[in-house]
């Protein structure tokens, strides 16, 4: 836009000297033909004048405005605004009635604009061409045109200001709908809708088309990962379950050692698989899944674990707002609830406690049980995958793994710490809202 307004500026400033300088040419040529009727010749070949030009400029002295006649190089008259002073002429041959333009030299090295004419006159029967010249300054064409631009420059300084501001508009209104689009985008992160709207003008209803599309084919990619992921445990399921059967029999035969090796690889391969499900399960989740309410979640998950018999004689406390939810996948919710109260189960004496609150935008959940408790290294070992504290191998350090990867992969965090119970407590804080 500066550069369009520059270019016009320089263009529109030229356009107008040129036009000045016609309009010179034009009043210097209606000067010129004045004097040449105004001029005769009289019998004894003096120059008579009788109506010279009538603008005051040609009677006051370098004003600017001039007029002269010569012949044959010599200077018979001219105005009295030339003063002492005469137009020297170019030596060039002009045509009887003929308009010639010259830039030359005036007074006191001024530059002038001069129209010329050659005029034949008759003196007793004799022909004689004469030289007739009206010149302007160009310091007047020049000051009329600085003028103008200095008007120009102003109007054009407008000019960008207004469409400056047209332009600000034009975006901030034209664009409005992409924000639009980008908020919806935001809510399908956060799990408040699965898709964009189509509530859009016409001209990017395409793109929001083509956005849903993509969120389609994303989730038909996620599906069918997730089915090779079952597909390859259930594959794996009946070799794991043959190949313990094999250790069964080698420890029947005395051959412990080799049972032993066998059931650690199994129980490691049986780990993974379960670890690679969890994995295949959650990922994309981030960010895409709707809300879910956390104490009804909770409250279903608890009375299925209180029925195994490592809850027998224990209660389960509850203390979470029932409006309380998270963007999460009901299924990732109930497993994480599953692996964290079960294992609070299995160390607690006599009480499991789940509670949920919010801080800001951040909600934590907490599974609190009145058992042992562990100490700083114990900690650490079980925040490691797949890592057990105890030799039976009940699967509470796979468990916490898998709950952490869960957490992770909604944008949260997991500590192990000390319960006010006096047992373990295993802390999970997610975004309130959703995962920025």
């Amino acid at each position: 836009m500066l550069a369009a307004l520059t270019l016009a500026g320089f263009a529109l400033a030229l356009l107008f000297e040129r036009h000045v300088e016609r309009r010179a040419v034009a009043e210097a040529d209606a000067h010129l033909r004045t004097l040449i009727a105004g001029t005769s010749v009289s019998e004894t070949g003096a120059l008579n004048i009788a109506t010279p030009p009538g603008d005051p400029q040609f009677a006051e002295a370098y004003s600017g405005l001039y007029w002269q006649i010569q012949s044959d190089g010599i200077v018979l008259a001219r105005s009295r605004s030339l003063w002492d002073e005469e137009i020297s002429l170019p030596s060039d041959e002009v045509p009887e009635g003929s308009v010639h333009v010259h830039d030359m030299k005036g007074p006191r090295g001024a530059a002038l604009l001069a129209v010329e004419r050659s005029v034949l006159l008759t003196s007793g029967g004799v022909v004689r061409p004469y030289r007739m010249v009206v010149a302007r300054d160009y310091a007047e064409i020049e000051r009329a045109s600085n003028a103008f631009s200095r008007d120009l420059a102003v109007a054009l300084a407008l000019l960008g200001v207004v469409l400056a501001a047209a332009s600000v508009a034009q975006i901030h209104f034209g664009l409005r709908p992409l924000n639009a689009i980008r908020d919806e985008l935001h809510r399908v992160r956060s799990g408040a809708q699965s898709r964009l709207p189509v509530v859009f003008p016409r001209e990017v209803i395409p793109l929001a088309d083509e956005i849903n599309a993509l969120l389609d084919e994303r989730d038909i990619s996620i599906e069918r990962a997730r089915g090779r992921a079952a597909d390859l445990a259930h594959g794996l399921k009946t070799p794991l379950t043959a190949l313990n059967a094999d250790a069964r029999k080698l420890r029947e035969r005395g051959q412990i050692d080799i049972a032993d090796d066998i059931e650690a690889l199994g129980a490691m391969m049986h780990r993974n698989v379960l670890r690679e499900l969890t994995r295949a399960r959650i990922v994309g989740r981030r960010g895409g899944a709707p809300r879910v309410r956390v104490r009804p979640v909770a409250e279903a998950v608890a009375a299925v674990v209180a029925k195994t018999p490592a809850a027998t004689g224990k209660a389960f406390e509850f203390d979470i707002d029932s409006d309380f939810s998270m963007a999460i996948d009901r299924a990732d919710l109930e497993e994480l609830l599953g692996n964290l109260i079960e294992n609070a189960t299995r160390h607690a004496v006599s009480t499991v406690r789940i509670t949920c609150g919010a801080n800001r935008d951040v909600l934590h959940l907490a599974i609190c049980d009145d058992g042992q408790g562990l100490d700083p290294d114990q900690i650490t070992r079980l925040m490691r995958r797949g890592e057990q504290l105890a030799a039976s191998g009940d699967g509470a350090g796979l468990g916490l793994s898998i709950a952490r990867e869960l957490v992770e992969a909604y944008g949260g965090a997991i500590w192990l710490g000390r319960s006010d119970l006096g047992g373990l407590s295993v802390e999970v804080s997610v975004p309130y809202w959703n995962p920025s």
